[in-house]
């Protein structure tokens, strides 16, 4: 009890949510655990960014080569087309 009473002296009034002797660091109310948890959210949400771009990235690539698969039916539908033509000129 003695001992309580010379750091109360010393330390000051014991203050809610610090740690006395601490100083600005770790404390009862989880401030310490708090910027871990915002870092934590900060590489969460950079990590979506980047999957985010990745899927935006697949699918234009996906749509470009969509495009041109098109492209490539019409041409065939015109070659089949003019293939008949041809047969029926040579009947």
């Amino acid at each position: 009890m003695a001992i309580r009473w010379c750091v109360a002296k010393v330390m000051g009034k014991e203050r809610k949510g610090r740690i006395r002797g601490i100083g600005f660091g770790p404390s009862p109310s989880g401030q310490s655990s708090k910027s871990a948890l915002t870092d934590l959210q900060i590489q969460s949400s950079q990590a979506r960014d980047n999957e985010v771009a990745q899927l935006k990235a697949s699918l234009a690539d996906m749509q470009e080569k969509l495009s041109s698969f098109d492209k490539m039916k019409e041409k065939l539908s015109q070659f089949e087309e003019m293939k008949q033509r041809m047969a029926r000129m040579l009947q």
